[in-house]
């Protein structure tokens, strides 16, 4: 505590005692009927108040406005850190949401192109399952009409050999037929296959 801050203290000390000893001599007066008058009865009595009043007040005013001042220093630093707090914390959510605001937009381009690429996948399978197909259904032609045409082939040389065997089935037995009817032309034969194996 400063010089200035204790002279003021011993002063308000001093008049508060002084106000309060004039006080209890004037009051002791008015009760021996001394003093008579609404005057001097106010001055005797509320001036002393007064005064010890304002001594109070200014008491207060001088040791606790320093400590209200502080406290008020004190609370208004606290809000302004709190409201650069809130700023803080304010500018990082708007941040983060400009993040995910950015990553859903990313989100939604990554799934636009796989959904195209899936597309494009899908329609390059129908595609190739359909040339399959295709190619699958001329093989099958191709293998048709060449067991087809095998089979007509071995039908048709199943066909001559059966008409050969016929032809020479049917001459064989008209020479035989003819033979028996004519002994002249079996000797003949005999005599010309008898002659052919000895050449």
């Amino acid at each position: 505590m400063d010089k200035r801050k204790v002279i003021l203290v011993t002063l308000c000390v001093a008049m508060a005692l002084a106000f309060g000893v004039h006080y209890m001599n004037e009051a002791g007066a008015i009760c021996d009927g001394e003093c008579a008058g609404a005057a001097s009865y106010f001055l005797k009595t509320f001036a002393p108040q007064l005064g010890n009043t304002l001594i109070v007040f200014t008491l207060l005013w001088w040791f606790g406005a320093p400590a209200v001042s502080k406290y008020l220093e004190a609370r208004k630093s606290r809000i302004e850190r709190d409201i650069e707090e809130c700023g803080r914390i304010k500018a990082q959510a708007n941040e983060r949401a400009e993040k995910a605001e950015q990553m859903l937009s990313e989100l939604g381009e990554e799934k636009r192109k796989m959904c195209q690429s899936y597309e494009t996948a899908t329609a390059q399978e129908c595609k190739r399952i359909e040339e399959d197909a295709v190619s699958q259904g001329e093989r099958l032609k191709r293998d048709a009409e060449m067991s087809f045409e095998l089979q007509s082939a071995t039908a048709r040389r199943r066909f001559e050999r059966e008409v050969v065997d016929a032809s020479i089935e049917r001459a064989r037995k008209e020479i035989e037929a003819r033979l028996a009817q004519d002994a002249s032309l079996r000797d003949k034969l005999i005599e010309r296959s008898i002659a052919s194996f000895e050449l």
